[in-house]
Protein backbone atom coordinates (compact mmCIF):
# COMPACT_ATOMS: atom_id res chain seq x y z
CA UNK A 1 0.00 0.00 0.00
CA UNK A 2 1.85 3.43 -0.84
CA UNK A 3 1.81 6.02 1.65
CA UNK A 4 1.73 9.84 1.32
CA UNK A 5 5.43 10.54 1.94
CA UNK A 6 7.24 13.72 3.36
CA UNK A 7 4.62 15.76 4.18
CA UNK A 8 5.42 19.58 5.50
CA UNK A 9 3.44 19.56 8.74
CA UNK A 10 4.95 22.53 10.61
CA UNK A 11 7.90 24.96 10.40
CA UNK A 12 9.47 27.91 11.64
CA UNK A 13 11.56 30.81 10.55
CA UNK A 14 14.41 32.55 12.02
CA UNK A 15 14.88 36.46 10.60
CA UNK A 16 18.56 37.77 11.68
CA UNK A 17 18.85 35.36 14.86
CA UNK A 18 15.18 36.32 15.97
CA UNK A 19 12.44 33.74 16.20
CA UNK A 20 9.07 33.93 14.58
CA UNK A 21 7.65 30.58 15.26
CA UNK A 22 3.63 30.97 15.90
CA UNK A 23 3.82 34.16 13.38
CA UNK A 24 5.14 33.21 10.34
CA UNK A 25 2.22 32.60 7.81
CA UNK A 26 4.12 31.81 4.53
CA UNK A 27 7.87 31.41 3.42
CA UNK A 28 8.47 31.33 -0.07
CA UNK A 29 12.08 29.46 -1.02
CA UNK A 30 14.05 30.78 -3.67
CA UNK A 31 13.09 29.17 -7.55
CA UNK A 32 15.79 28.27 -8.63
CA UNK A 33 15.86 28.30 -12.34
CA UNK A 34 19.66 27.75 -14.90
CA UNK A 35 19.69 30.28 -17.73
CA UNK A 36 19.59 28.92 -20.80
CA UNK A 37 20.98 30.26 -24.65
CA UNK A 38 20.77 28.27 -27.61
CA UNK A 39 23.85 27.89 -29.23
CA UNK A 40 23.98 26.40 -33.00
CA UNK A 41 27.22 26.28 -35.03
CA UNK A 42 28.21 25.16 -38.06
CA UNK A 43 28.12 21.87 -38.89
CA UNK A 44 24.98 21.23 -35.98
CA UNK A 45 21.48 19.90 -37.42
CA UNK A 46 19.83 21.76 -34.30
CA UNK A 47 20.53 23.91 -31.72
CA UNK A 48 21.08 22.28 -27.84
CA UNK A 49 20.57 24.72 -24.78
CA UNK A 50 23.78 25.83 -22.93
CA UNK A 51 23.77 26.72 -19.07
CA UNK A 52 24.93 30.22 -18.69
CA UNK A 53 24.60 30.42 -15.06
CA UNK A 54 21.76 31.24 -12.68
CA UNK A 55 18.73 33.45 -12.62
CA UNK A 56 18.96 35.89 -9.52
CA UNK A 57 17.23 34.29 -6.68
CA UNK A 58 14.40 35.49 -4.02
CA UNK A 59 12.26 34.38 -1.18
CA UNK A 60 9.97 35.87 0.86
CA UNK A 61 8.14 35.67 4.29
CA UNK A 62 4.85 36.62 5.36
CA UNK A 63 5.04 37.44 9.26
CA UNK A 64 1.32 38.09 11.32
CA UNK A 65 3.50 40.01 13.48
CA UNK A 66 4.22 43.61 12.90
CA UNK A 67 7.78 43.70 14.54
CA UNK A 68 10.39 46.52 14.99
CA UNK A 69 13.46 43.32 14.60
CA UNK A 70 11.75 42.36 10.72
CA UNK A 71 11.44 45.91 9.89
CA UNK A 72 14.20 46.97 10.59
CA UNK A 73 16.69 44.41 8.12
CA UNK A 74 15.17 46.57 4.95
CA UNK A 75 17.43 49.40 4.03
CA UNK A 76 20.52 48.55 5.00
CA UNK A 77 22.82 48.62 1.88
CA UNK A 78 24.69 46.02 0.19
CA UNK A 79 27.32 45.37 3.04
CA UNK A 80 25.13 44.29 5.59
CA UNK A 81 23.48 40.94 4.74
CA UNK A 82 20.43 39.30 6.56
CA UNK A 83 20.31 35.66 7.45
CA UNK A 84 17.35 33.70 7.26
CA UNK A 85 16.55 30.25 8.34
CA UNK A 86 13.45 28.56 8.05
CA UNK A 87 13.18 24.72 9.65
CA UNK A 88 10.26 22.56 8.80
CA UNK A 89 9.16 18.95 9.65
CA UNK A 90 7.86 16.15 7.76
CA UNK A 91 6.36 13.19 7.74
CA UNK A 92 4.87 10.14 6.17
CA UNK A 93 1.73 8.39 6.78
CA UNK A 94 3.87 5.57 7.65
CA UNK A 95 5.30 7.43 10.92
CA UNK A 96 8.43 8.11 9.20
CA UNK A 97 9.86 12.22 10.15
CA UNK A 98 12.78 14.28 8.56
CA UNK A 99 13.42 17.59 9.07
CA UNK A 100 14.51 20.31 6.62
CA UNK A 101 16.62 23.40 7.07
CA UNK A 102 16.83 26.19 4.73
CA UNK A 103 19.93 28.60 5.80
CA UNK A 104 19.15 31.49 3.13
CA UNK A 105 21.44 35.17 3.32
CA UNK A 106 21.16 38.26 0.97
CA UNK A 107 19.74 41.93 1.10
CA UNK A 108 16.08 42.75 2.27
CA UNK A 109 14.36 44.12 -1.09
CA UNK A 110 10.82 45.26 0.16
CA UNK A 111 8.85 44.81 2.84
CA UNK A 112 5.40 45.21 2.11
CA UNK A 113 2.78 46.53 4.98
CA UNK A 114 -0.96 44.27 4.21
CA UNK A 115 -4.31 46.66 4.02
CA UNK A 116 -5.35 47.58 7.69
CA UNK A 117 -9.17 45.77 8.30
CA UNK A 118 -10.75 46.20 11.56
CA UNK A 119 -11.38 42.38 13.11
CA UNK A 120 -8.47 41.24 10.64
CA UNK A 121 -4.66 40.52 11.71
CA UNK A 122 -2.36 42.73 9.34
CA UNK A 123 0.91 40.88 7.81
CA UNK A 124 3.83 42.39 6.49
CA UNK A 125 5.46 40.46 3.25
CA UNK A 126 9.19 40.24 3.30
CA UNK A 127 11.12 40.14 0.35
CA UNK A 128 14.86 38.94 -0.16
CA UNK A 129 17.32 38.73 -2.68
CA UNK A 130 19.17 36.20 -1.75
CA UNK A 131 22.96 35.40 -2.49
CA UNK A 132 23.43 32.08 -0.45
CA UNK A 133 21.54 29.55 0.05
CA UNK A 134 21.84 26.04 1.67
CA UNK A 135 19.16 23.51 1.81
CA UNK A 136 19.26 20.12 4.38
CA UNK A 137 16.68 17.54 4.19
CA UNK A 138 17.20 15.26 7.35
CA UNK A 139 21.28 15.36 6.95
CA UNK A 140 21.56 15.43 3.52
CA UNK A 141 23.09 18.84 1.99
CA UNK A 142 20.79 18.71 -1.12
CA UNK A 143 21.89 22.72 -2.02
CA UNK A 144 24.88 24.75 -1.40
CA UNK A 145 24.58 27.73 -3.64
CA UNK A 146 26.91 31.04 -3.23
CA UNK A 147 26.65 33.26 -6.18
CA UNK A 148 29.55 35.55 -5.17
CA UNK A 149 31.71 33.15 -4.46
CA UNK A 150 30.90 30.81 -7.50
CA UNK A 151 30.00 28.06 -6.04
CA UNK A 152 26.96 25.47 -7.13
CA UNK A 153 26.69 22.03 -5.03
CA UNK A 154 24.28 19.91 -5.61
CA UNK A 155 24.07 16.59 -3.74
CA UNK A 156 27.42 17.01 -3.20
CA UNK A 157 28.84 17.69 -6.66
CA UNK A 158 29.98 20.70 -7.44
CA UNK A 159 28.68 22.62 -10.49
CA UNK A 160 31.05 24.84 -11.25
CA UNK A 161 34.54 23.29 -9.94
CA UNK A 162 36.12 22.69 -12.98
CA UNK A 163 35.24 26.46 -14.31
CA UNK A 164 36.70 27.90 -10.98
CA UNK A 165 39.59 25.62 -11.04
CA UNK A 166 40.31 26.83 -14.77
CA UNK A 167 40.02 30.75 -13.36
CA UNK A 168 42.29 29.98 -10.45
CA UNK A 169 39.60 30.52 -7.64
Amino acid sequence: MASANKILKGFSAFLDGYGYAGSVEAVQLPSLEVIKEDYRAGGMDGSIALDMGMSAMEADITLSSIDTSALSTWGLGEGFLVSLVIRGALESTDGETEGITAYLRGSIRSITFSEFTPGKPATIKIVMDVREYKYLQGIELVYDIDVVNSRRVINGVDALGWKNDLLGL
